[in-house]
């Protein structure tokens, strides 16, 4: 049955890819520039999205090659096709075929490093695939858990809703906002980590748990459901409910069988999922026009501002939205804007990696794109934080180097697939794996800062090693009160 799914997901790969093809080869007859650099450029980044069907499954390879695709390839097509403007600066660009080409072959070398990573990976997994098939075992559930689970749940809710009023209230982690008081003990810190990764990872669990015990889903994805766009609402982002509801979907689909879950009942949860995500961004995005009109994200709620939301304006965001969905991938354009700058080199990439984080100072990404961030009098310094994004294989570009970009996406893909192998091995969780591997390739594909990755990385090894002490954990309780059928254990 499991060579059955497998050779399914292979089959809809292929038609994915065949319909990638026919993109690709209508889109080169508006290509500027040289007809095989385009072609390469297309063969390498379909490739590698297609080898993360072939093997044991990675999560964080599945959605980087994902996002890499959308932000470079896609995004690329649809430029060319439609000929509409790029959303986002790409500095000295012009346009011309040459500057395409400098363009693309940057994308290429970071998309080889991807592809070479993963022909290695598949060899290497192949020898331990046991370890990444997820098995319910309910001995990996703690007593603790199965005594107490309806007040763990209550209260789980309760502290993940508590946290994001105060997030709220004091702006502390809300996207393109200062936080208006910075508290002691690194409170700032922990709140916007629980908001970011920590209750994901946390509901990731519960519901894993729970899949274990084999109770129903409605309460699970209405939780999941719930966790995503509390978090989502309280630090204003669109993409935040993306990416702690949707990483469900690919390790349900992977493990269907053993979910007990009907081909029937997955298309159900990906339209709930759709419609909640639809909801959310757009409701999220009408709290984002008022705010970056002068009104605080507090008195949104407080003066009940939220009631005047009308039919147009919900129209405008939701049309918005839409908009975004194709524009806001990161890649391309950070390789248009690094390809083209003159100043490109050993000096720039170690001034551009060793710069620290700071309200006060923009990043240099932001002179070489030539974003309107750079501006003074936009936004207002003293409230608001805009950033361009540049991405990972823009940051390797620096250096004007295909082959540190080729050997520094190998690098990057090997730190984050130790990640995954720990989760695999120890944890056994698909869902806290598929969060991992989407808030992952959400850090690379969203690349901007070394240290903030580094801290980042740091946060989930130590949420990662909390959830391992807690699976751990076993409450000494009398037998006759912590029962459970072992029986379901598969």
């Amino acid at each position: 049955m499991v060579k059955y799914e497998e050779n399914m997901n292979r089959k809809i790969a292929y038609i994915l890819m065949l319909l990638g093809v026919s993109v690709s080869v209508f889109a080169i007859s508006f290509y500027p520039g040289n007809y095989l650099v385009f072609s390469l450029f297309s063969i390498v980044f379909l490739g590698a999205w297609l080898l993360a069907w072939i093997g044991p499954m990675s999560y964080f390879y599945l959605f980087i090659s994902t996002f890499w695709l959308l932000g470079f390839w896609m995004k690329s097509c649809l430029h060319l096709i439609i000929g509409y403007d790029f959303i986002e600066p790409v500095g000295l660009f012009d346009g011309t075929g040459e500057s395409w080409d400098s363009a693309i072959i940057l994308a290429v070398s970071g998309g080889i490093g991807a592809l070479v990573f993963r022909l290695i990976q598949i060899f290497l997994t192949n020898k331990i695939k046991s370890i990444y098939h997820c098995k319910k075992n309910l001995d990996s559930i703690p007593n603790w858990y199965i005594r107490f689970r309806f007040a763990i749940w209550l209260i789980s809710f309760f502290i993940i809703i508590s946290v994001a009023f105060f997030n709220v209230k004091y702006s502390i982690n809300i996207t393109g906002l200062l936080p208006t008081k910075v508290f002691p003990l690194k409170i700032n810190a922990l709140t916007a980590g629980l908001l970011n990764i920590g209750f994901a990872f946390w509901v990731a669990t519960l519901v894993w748990w729970e899949a274990c015990l084999d109770k129903g889903w409605f309460l699970k994805i209405l939780a999941i459901i719930v966790e995503g766009l509390v978090c989502s609402v309280s630090i204003l982002s669109r993409g935040a409910f993306i990416f702690q509801v949707f990483h469900y979907l690919p390790s349900i689909f992977f493990n269907m069988k053993l979910l007990k879950i009907s081909r029937i009942s997955f298309l159900s949860i990906c339209m709930i999922f759709l419609v909640s995500a639809a909801v959310s961004a757009t409701f999220v995005t009408e709290l984002r026009n008022s705010l970056y009109t002068g009104t605080s994200v507090s008195s949104l709620f407080k003066d009940k501002k939220l009631l005047d939301i009308n039919s147009e304006n919900i129209s405008g965001a939701f049309g918005k939205v839409l908009y975004l969905a194709s524009d806001r991938w990161v890649g391309l354009e950070g390789a248009m804007a690094v390809s083209s700058h003159p100043e490109i080199g050993a000096s720039l990439f170690l001034e551009g990696w060793s710069q620290k984080a700071s309200y006060s100072e923009k990043p240099i990404y932001e002179y070489i794109a030539d974003s309107i961030y750079i501006d003074p009098d936009y936004p207002d310094a003293n409230k608001y934080n805009f950033l361009s994004i540049p991405g990972y294989i823009t940051m390797l570009g620096y250096a004007n180097s295909f082959f540190i970009v080729f050997i520094g996406v190998i690098v990057c893909f090997t730190v984050f697939s130790l990640f995954e192998y720990f989760i695999a091995k120890n944890l056994k969780n698909p869902f806290v794996m598929s969060f991992f591997g989407i808030y992952g390739a959400t850090l690379v594909a969203q690349f901007g800062n070394l240290g903030l990755v580094l801290i980042q990385l740091i946060e989930i090894a130590m949420v990662l090693g909390g959830l391992l002490v807690l699976q751990n954990f076993r409450w000494k309780f009398s037998k006759s009160k912590c029962k459970v059928n072992r029986k379901n254990s598969i």
